[in-house]
């Protein structure tokens, strides 16, 4: 949609989907049309198509007799989401190259790489884009797996590891970690290691997992709640 002026239903979806990746709106909080007509200003319309949206994502539920909220995910959440991510990761890699496109996600890659580079970790103010550029890292591959079935089922599943990645992706020293395992990504597949680079790929989601966990999980919760430290 380059190019294109975004609808009103876009831009409240993007809106409150971002409020939610940055505990503007926590976990477990109500979310009523009257509720986000105040925050934003839109009319009901927009409002209600862009819920059905979040609620596709996975980042909404809806309960009988309560109505919308935002999911509340426990530490076996956090374990299927990254472990499912990890395997999605290796086999959009893999499809990418099988369809012909690993140069092209290489250069692509290696363009990533040097754009997040330019942004030091230790600089809060160049956070959001900072993250935004290491979740492209990722994107990439599913772009080049050319794979219209892989990218729909991924799309929830990574929706729901953002809520998690946007907090620890704010902390310096695993910004500095998560580069350093992106280039060695980058490194194997400019090597042709295929198999190498997915091996590193499943390593690095698991170190993001202990991340997330790290950031939101303390010793007397069994739930983790976006908002929660």
């Amino acid at each position: 949609m380059a190019g294109m002026v975004k609808t009103v239903t876009e831009q409240i979806y993007n809106e409150i989907r971002n409020a939610i990746m940055t505990q503007e709106i926590p976990a477990g909080e109500k979310l009523t049309v009257k509720m986000l007509h105040e925050m934003y200003g839109v009319s009901s319309s927009p409002i209600r198509e862009a819920l059905t949206m979040l609620k596709e994502d996975g980042l909404i539920e809806y309960k009988p007799n309560v109505g919308m909220s935002v999911i509340v995910m426990t530490a076996k959440d956090v374990d299927e989401i990254f472990d499912l991510m990890a395997e999605m990761d290796v086999i959009a890699m893999s499809f990418s190259f099988k369809n012909g496109h690993g140069n092209e996600l290489i250069r692509a890659m290696k363009e990533n790489l040097e754009k997040l580079a330019s942004y030091p970790a230790n600089d809060k103010a160049d956070d959001d884009e900072w993250i935004r550029l290491s979740d492209n890292f990722h994107l990439l591959m599913y772009d080049y797996a050319d794979n219209s079935r892989l990218t729909i089922a991924a799309r929830k599943i990574r929706a729901q590891m953002t809520v998690f990645s946007n907090a620890y992706e704010r902390i310096e020293e695993n910004k500095s970690d998560i580069a350093e395992e992106h280039g060695k990504i980058l490194a194997a597949l400019e090597n042709n290691d295929l198999e190498g680079a997915g091996e590193i790929m499943r390593e690095h989601l698991m170190s993001s997992k202990a991340r997330a966990l790290q950031v939101f999980q303390s010793s007397d919760q069994t739930e983790l709640k976006v908002g929660s430290n």
